[in-house]
């Protein structure tokens, strides 16, 4: 990872059709805005982007607060969050719980019935973009 001149992030060797996953020590500032995010996801220039700083990233430690790291990302990308602009306020709060809902589930109880569901979903697109 990268900055252009115009300090936007430049990123080499993304693929498209699969999810990327970028682990760093650092999320751009440009995204971050000063917050010590752990992780954040994201479609750039029509790669799908997971973005994991290390330096911030944890484990499973506290159910439905502090979650994987990893897993809460790639949720984002499996739960179809990535084709809508993150919400503001509110209801961009509720879409983080719900997505720390799921990851509580598939940690605790084993359920990732709707995540697969909703994979299956993601994957569909794909093979209709043709990707």
């Amino acid at each position: 990872m990268g900055r252009a001149a115009s300090s936007r992030p430049v990123f080499k060797g993304l693929e498209r059709g699969v999810i990327n996953v970028v682990v760093t020590d650092y999320i751009p500032l440009e995204w971050d805005k000063a917050r010590g995010l752990a992780g954040l996801t994201t479609q750039y220039d029509g790669f799908h982007l997971c973005l994991i700083a290390l330096r911030h990233a944890h484990g499973h430690q506290i159910p439905y607060l502090s979650l994987n790291t990893c897993v809460h990302e790639l949720l984002h990308v499996l739960m179809l969050d990535i084709f809508d602009l993150r919400p503001k306020g509110t209801t961009g709060d509720q879409r983080e719980w719900r997505i720390d809902w799921y990851a509580t589930q598939l940690w605790l109880v084993h359920d990732g019935a709707e995540i697969r569901k909703s994979a299956g979903e993601y994957l569909r697109r794909m093979k209709d973009k043709g990707v």
